[in-house]
């Protein structure tokens, strides 16, 4: 499974053996296919998508940056925080939270400075 790109730029997570280039305007990612074949982690792999369930509001750029963030250290897989840098455990959440910074950085030209992850907020007294 990795991301591709559909007419009218939506993004979703397919598996691309299911896919060819001639369905539905399909152009599959090869570089992102490549890369799932020599095992580096795609965000496909690692969120287990089902195929009723896609990033469609996050643009192929977005998917893209985190993809790139990608890394193994000692088996397990990580991503490297687009905001802040430091190496967060590649899991679901931290997945989607990183689709949704790239999001905020790309498209709504937020500045990293501005973007705190895990940030305290208290309610009440």
């Amino acid at each position: 499974m990795n991301s591709s790109s559909f007419s009218g730029g939506v993004a979703a997570i397919v598996d691309p053996e299911d896919v060819s280039p001639e369905d539905n305007g399909a152009v599959v990612l090869e570089g992102l296919r490549d890369a799932a074949q020599a095992g580096a982690p795609t965000l496909a792999s690692l969120l287990a998508v089902d195929k009723n369930r896609d990033l469609a509001i996050f643009s192929d750029a977005d998917m893209r940056a985190v993809e790139a963030a990608l890394l193994v250290k000692g088996g397990k897989h990580f991503v490297k925080c687009l905001a802040t840098g430091k190496d967060r455990q590649a899991k679901p959440e931290e997945l989607v939270r990183q689709c949704w910074i790239a999001r905020l950085l790309n498209h709504y030209g937020y500045p990293k400075e501005r973007l705190g992850i895990e940030f305290p907020i208290t309610l009440g007294r």
